[in-house]
């Protein structure tokens, strides 16, 4: 539950009082969104729910940084992590990074956005408010 990710989360930062907790360390974001299906903390921000949203964001700046779409798919490729990214082990095997990506993007393009923990949303969804 929540409550207990909380409880988790207090007891091991007791020494980061004023800490922010980002992603997966915030236990608010660890619920699935109903538009994507993924934890709140892989999804695009523009389809949390208003209220965790609010609280998350309040008032900061929202920033990211861009990685270079090809690139990102290939370190995708190399983590060979089923859960983020998919595994590929037909390719993995032979190193065909190639083929990998090939399809990666086949699956996506067959309308697979949002599997794979939403690895494949492309990285703008995530600055649109």
């Amino acid at each position: 539950s929540t409550e207990s990710r909380w409880a988790v989360v207090k007891k091991t930062t007791r020494s980061f009082n004023d800490s922010i907790l980002w992603g997966h360390m915030n236990p608010d974001l660890f619920a699935l969104s109903s538009v994507t299906g993924c934890p709140l903390y892989y999804t695009p921000g523009k389809y949390w729910p208003t209220e965790v949203a609010e609280a998350y964001f309040g008032d900061k700046t929202i920033f990211g940084m861009l990685r270079d779409p090809f690139e990102r798919l290939v370190a995708l490729f190399r983590g060979n992590f089923a859960e983020y990214g998919g595994s590929y082990p037909e390719f993995f095997a032979t190193c065909d990074v190639n083929g990998a990506v090939r399809q990666m993007m086949t699956n996506y393009l067959a309308g697979d956005t949002y599997s794979v923990g939403c690895t494949f949303v492309p990285q703008s969804e995530y600055f649109d408010a």
